[in-house]
């Protein structure tokens, strides 16, 4: 539906460093053919991605896209998805506050 790029678009290089560091955007879902065609251009690619409002987050790397749903509690999200997926995005720990949130208001 986007374009990769647009008004969050972020992009790192670091001199004499071979890896571009880029942070964007997205709307429903991971630009996979994006990745895909700048693999075939001959990059390298390693794209890690979270969408809370649909439940889902991943990785693609080496033209495999590593899927996870996030299905259940925070327990259970904590037990399926990488730790270091989860660490980049802090999906654990906001998937807690929002249920003590709704653990809140339903004791209200």
């Amino acid at each position: 539906k986007w374009d990769v790029g647009g008004d969050d678009f972020k992009v790192e290089l670091v001199e004499g460093d071979k890896n571009i560091t880029m942070s964007f955007d997205s709307a429903w879902a991971p630009p996979i053919q994006a990745y895909e065609k700048l693999e075939k251009l001959g990059f390298k690619v390693r794209a890690y991605y979270y969408e809370p409002g649909m439940g889902f987050c991943g990785i693609f790397e080496d033209g495999f896209d590593d899927y996870y749903e996030l299905v259940g509690d925070s327990s259970q999200v904590a037990e399926t998805i990488p730790s270091h997926l989860d660490e980049m995005f802090a999906i654990v720990e906001n998937m807690q506050e929002m249920e003590a949130e709704m653990a809140e208001e339903e004791n209200e």
